[in-house]
């Protein structure tokens, strides 16, 4: 892989990363809004996490574009990526892989949670 390359990847990741966290603090602050049943703020963080999940999928396909520049491959698997990386930058990126997939299950988790949150006041409702 060059170097050119090898930079995009890390600079998309690191871009990811930050995307990640801001989602992370958009399911925060869900969970603030929906204990407060504030609607308002519910809508705009509704709109905010569908902005930067757009934003997560352009730096996929930017990391996409230019690992698989040759290639007509649609698909992306980042444990795939690091597999291509050279020896000498796998260390770093490997810090850079196990914090994506931190910020992946803390997300997946509070999703999960306000949902639950969501469902048992319905059902309280009903």
């Amino acid at each position: 892989m060059e170097e050119p390359i090898i930079r995009l990847i890390e600079k998309m990741l690191y871009q990811k990363i930050i995307l990640y966290n801001d989602l992370l603090n958009c399911f925060h602050e869900e969970r603030v809004s929906l204990i407060n049943v504030d609607l308002d703020k519910l809508w705009r963080i509704s709109q905010e996490k569908e902005e930067i999940c757009t934003k997560i999928e352009s730096a996929r396909m930017n990391i996409l574009a230019g690992v698989h520049h040759h290639k007509e491959e649609k698909s992306f698997h980042l444990k795939t990526i690091m597999q291509r990386i050279p020896l000498e930058y796998k260390e770093k990126f490997q810090k850079l892989y196990l914090r994506l997939i931190k910020l992946k299950s803390e997300i997946d988790v509070l999703r999960k949670e306000n949902m639950t949150f969501i469902d048992d006041s319905l059902n309280f409702l009903d």
